[in-house]
């Protein structure tokens, strides 16, 4: 190498460091961190409420984790690490470094070799609607179940070999455990999140073709064509009868013998399936499918969210946001008559749109909904088949801003709704022979929010 080469070298590496030091402390300056002995919580925005919210969430969740297989895992060097990212495309571009494109659309996974996990928050909220919330619910969730993941990494030699059911199904169970230990949740059947599961198993066992899976098919990894999220719920269902249920002792034990199990076994699923039915015993092990079954159907879910995201947790206040381009719908498990009163309080929140609804008469066919706006009430009749709405009136109301709480009432006589904010009455409207009867539910427009307070039903005797 020439005296040049040498000199040019040396003042190329000395520019590129002082560029790469600089890249690095703006990073940092965009960043917030948190640190702990086994999870570093790296949120990629500044926000300190947010980021001591969610390194809370996964700090438990890795103690929860290690509680739940017996295991004792020593602190790394180096912290595992945690991403939270602001917007979408952050988390895509890290996805697509890390796993080209696999999980481009889950918005949130977990990665092996790396042992980190990659959340991105949502649903998208506006700065001033994080602010008032700190850290969305549907993200904290995620944030547990994926730290959930590489905390098993660490505590399970046999992590790339487990069966979906155990593998998805622990780490629901360990959300729940975080929950209920935080006192963030008073009752999971009226969370949605939670409760979801449970109304797409029952759902799939009473389908006119039953389609939820058997033990043994979920046990030996060879699902039925099912919807992945129907997938999801099995695994979900199927773990928290065998760690809560008559042989969660049993089954500890068995998650005990997985944890001692060595990795790299390409035998692995089936030897699994095998220590489980050992763990458990011959005659539970012939019951299982029946006893699941009997699991499922006692369970009384409170909510049916088609499309997130309700935060159901406090019984006074209901935070519900829609994603940019998906309405959300959270339907009631409750039947009402033709006669009827739903009442609360409303407040937008400050999302890039705000209208939400009162959603009546939800049945096969479709449903009616009362779209309150900003100025406006508009009542709707959906009809599934084509996607078809009829708007059957459209009234002037006050234009309620962020922040504001708006009183509601909507009474319902059959053919007609009575439609009153703030104690005044705003309008009538004719939805015709269709009639408001069936469950009632919530929904948010895409990319408006809001909190429900309060609400009360109350069916109307004649």
């Amino acid at each position: 190498m020439t005296v040049f080469s040498q000199w040019f070298l040396r003042g190329w590496m000395g520019v590129s460091s002082l560029a790469l030091c600089a890249e690095s402390s703006a990073q940092e300056e965009r960043e917030t961190i948190r640190t702990g002995k086994y999870v570093k919580l790296i949120c990629h925005f500044k926000n300190e409420q947010t980021a001591n919210l969610a390194f809370e969430s996964a700090e438990a969740a890795w103690d929860e984790t290690i509680a739940l297989f017996s295991a004792k895992v020593e602190p790394p060097n180096t912290p595992y690490e945690v991403h939270l990212y602001r917007h979408l495309e952050q988390y895509q571009e890290a996805e697509q470094a890390l796993t080209k494109g696999k999980f481009r659309d889950n918005m949130a996974f977990s990665h092996w070799d790396s042992i980190s996990s990659h959340v991105v928050l949502q649903p998208p909220c506006s700065d001033e609607t994080l602010e008032s919330l700190g850290l969305p619910d549907l993200t904290r969730a995620l944030l547990i179940h994926e730290t959930a993941h590489i905390a098993s990494y660490c505590a399970v030699a046999a992590f790339r070999e487990l069966p979906f059911w155990l593998n998805e199904g622990f780490a629901r169970s360990v959300e729940r455990a975080v929950y209920e230990k935080k006192g963030w949740v008073n009752d999971f059947e009226a969370q949605p999140y939670f409760s979801q599961s449970f109304v797409r198993a029952q759902r799939m066992l009473n389908d006119s073709q039953p389609s939820f899976p058997s033990v043994q098919d979920m046990v030996d990894d060879e699902w039925p064509e099912i919807h992945w999220r129907n997938k999801y719920a099995a695994a979900d269902v199927l773990f928290q009868f065998l760690v809560g249920g008559q042989a969660s002792r049993k089954f500890r034990g068995f998650l005990e013998g997985v944890r001692r199990m060595g990795g790299g076994n390409s035998q692995a699923t089936a030897e699994i399936a095998k220590l489980l039915e050992k763990s458990l015993g011959r005659s539970r092990w012939k019951s299982l499918d029946k006893d699941l079954r009997k699991f499922i159907e006692k369970q009384d879910p409170v909510w049916d969210e088609s499309f997130r995201s309700l935060d159901a947790a406090d019984e006074d206040e209901w935070t519900q946001i829609a994603f940019a381009k998906t309405n959300a719908y959270c339907f009631r498990n409750e039947e009402l008559g033709e006669r009827f009163v739903i009442q609360g309080e409303l407040e937008f929140l400050p999302q890039a749109r705000r209208q939400m609804n009162v959603l009546l008469g939800i049945r096969e066919g479709g449903f009616i909904s009362v779209a309150i706006l900003p100025g406006a009430v508009t009542v709707f009749v959906h009809r599934y088949e084509g996607n078809d709405w009829r708007r059957v009136g459209n009234v002037n109301a006050p234009d309620y801003q962020p922040g504001v709480p708006v009183s509601f009432k909507v009474e319902s006589f059959g053919k007609e709704l009575v439609v009153s904010l703030d104690g005044l009455t705003v309008g009538r409207f004719n939805v015709g022979d269709r009639g408001s009867s069936g469950k009632w539910g919530l929904a948010a427009q895409a990319g408006s929010g809001g909190f429900w307070r309060s609400v009360r039903v109350k069916e109307v005797k004649e």
